[in-house]
């Protein structure tokens, strides 16, 4: 800025003159630039600024605002979806996500560095009715962290904690396919839909692919914050109380995670055929979809919709019973079996790692 203000012929100033005015007489301040920006925004800046056709120019241009207003819709539906579930007791939003995975133990020692550790996982929940964060944490070697691991912590959300007499629950999340958008967590959500006393609907909702900025991301920065001034961190327990101790007010709700507390579908998957074609014989695209909507009156339907401006019209229905003629509900909520029973063994090259790293611990957490 300052070298721009030279070259337009203005008064010759010393650049510390320049920023003691553009600090003290403008309302303005720089920040750091985004780190995680959007793939698409970015692709279409790159291709806007490379091409010299004007016809190319104003296709990639239309192309970049409507994935910009698609990326405001979500984000306006959101809030308006947590707006709801304040004022309403009837409705509960939620948002989901999974925070990036911590490692232990955290030691001052540099051998530590070049070290595999042991992974601790944490899936954060925020309630919109109560504004409240909730962490689910478990170990690696008790189980992984995909769609049915995260499908078990939503259904421990609704077995636990979410307020009785609620008959809508609405689910927003990013779009990533692997966790959040596939038929293993929607089959498990529909197991506990058709057996909730309540609960009559549930929406998973999804905010735009690189603008899906959560009100959890605001959770697992001051997590993270309050992990950094910690030099020695040897357990779970240890990260449960920094953690618990992080927030002064509206604190964490941690909830620690059981093997017993991991559900598998495949009984459920076994029950039902996922077709790729609606009833109407349109292709379901699971990565297109923005809305997933669920009603326990019809257990073998899906209904999908691939905006957030008209959802009340435009959703597609997939019918999953194995046998559509049939009269009899092809899908049974019975008992789920548990995913990791004896847990989920860690790699013997991570595990060798570790032990190597035993003789820098105090006595009592070496059995953890």
């Amino acid at each position: 800025m300052y070298e721009l203000y030279i070259e337009d012929k203005n008064p010759k100033v010393s650049f510390q003159f320049f920023k003691n005015v553009f600090y003290k007489h403008f309302n303005l301040r720089r920040k750091p630039p985004i780190k995680d920006t959007c793939n698409k925004c970015d692709m279409y800046s790159a291709q806007l600024n490379n091409s010299q056709d004007e016809n190319q120019q104003l296709v990639l241009k239309e192309q970049h605002d409507t994935h910009f207003e698609n990326a405001k819709l979500a984000r306006d539906q959101l809030n308006k979806d947590f707006k709801e579930a304040k004022k309403n007791p009837l409705i509960e939003t939620l948002c989901y996500d999974m925070q990036k995975v911590l490692g232990l133990p955290k030691l001052p020692t540099n051998i530590v560095y070049y070290k595999r550790q042991l992974s601790i996982f944490n899936e954060g929940v925020h309630s919109g009715s109560t504004n409240t964060p909730y962490c689910f944490l478990w170990k690696e070697g008790m189980a992984g962290r995909g769609a049915q691991e995260v499908g078990s912590c939503v259904k421990k959300f609704i077995d636990v904690h979410l307020n009785k007499g609620v008959n809508e629950l609405i689910l927003w999340s990013d779009s990533c396919g692997g966790r959040n958008s596939n038929i293993k967590i929607v089959l498990m959500l529909k197991a506990v839909l058709m057996q909730h006393p309540t609960l009559n609907k549930i929406y998973f909702k999804y905010l735009e692919s690189g603008h899906s900025f959560l009100p959890n991301d605001t959770d697992f920065g001051q997590i993270e914050r309050a992990l950094k001034n910690q030099v020695r961190i040897y357990t779970l327990h240890d990260f449960r109380s920094v953690i618990g101790n992080c927030k002064k007010h509206n604190k964490f709700i941690i909830n620690l995670m059981e093997p017993d507390d991991f559900y598998s579908t495949e009984n459920l998957e076994n029950q039902i055929l996922n077709r790729k074609m609606t009833i109407n014989k349109e292709k379901v695209n699971w990565l297109k979809t923005k809305i997933i909507k669920l009603e326990k009156s019809k257990p073998d339907s899906i209904f999908f919709c691939e905006s957030h401006s008209s959802e009340d019209n435009n959703f597609k229905e997939l019918n999953i019973a194995k046998s559509v003629r049939s009269k009899k509900n092809s899908l049974n909520p019975q008992k789920l079996k548990v995913l990791y029973p004896r847990g989920k063994p860690i790699s013997k090259k991570k595990w060798d790692d570790i032990k190597t790293l035993l003789k820098f611990l105090p006595k009592d957490t070496i059995e953890f």
